[in-house]
């Protein structure tokens, strides 16, 4: 299955299980999301690069091709998967920065917690030091 790394007006990079000669002309379908009417784009290039990559312990190329001419249709359903392609890194940034502040919120409230009983163990000790000074004040006991 071939996975697409980079999409351009122009170019298109990506991951394919099989290798391809140079110059070859090559047919991409990429996948279209969910909910759009067309499943698929099909698009005509010609290899201007393959490489052998080793991804995740699979053997797989990593092909780069110059994208062949497309109707003015199928260019702007390119635009347009595009854009939701930037859309898509974006929240996913998006989405890590939030993990990320969550993360920082919840060792936050571990410090605080932390200092809470820190600040009680403190007044408890300050208690008891108060209680003795008093009833050594009172005459009460007699310390050795």
């Amino acid at each position: 299955m071939n996975h697409v790394i980079e999409l351009t007006n122009d170019t298109a990079i990506v991951h394919t299980a099989e290798p391809k000669g140079l110059g070859m002309c090559v047919d991409l379908e990429i996948k279209l999301p969910e909910g759009v009417l067309a499943n698929h784009l099909l698009i005509t290039g010609t290899v201007t690069r393959c490489e052998s990559i080793d991804h995740g312990g699979e053997g797989l190329y990593m092909l780069e091709m110059k994208l062949g001419k497309m109707s003015p249709t199928d260019r702007k359903i390119l635009g347009a998967y595009r854009e939701y392609l930037e859309r898509k890194r974006a929240l996913a940034k998006v989405t890590i920065d939030l993990n990320e502040i969550q993360t920082a919120f919840e060792s936050l409230g571990r410090n605080l917690r932390q200092l809470r009983e820190t600040a009680e163990a403190l007044r408890n000790n300050l208690r008891g030091t108060l209680e003795l000074m008093k009833i050594k004040a009172e005459g009460k006991t007699t310390i050795h």
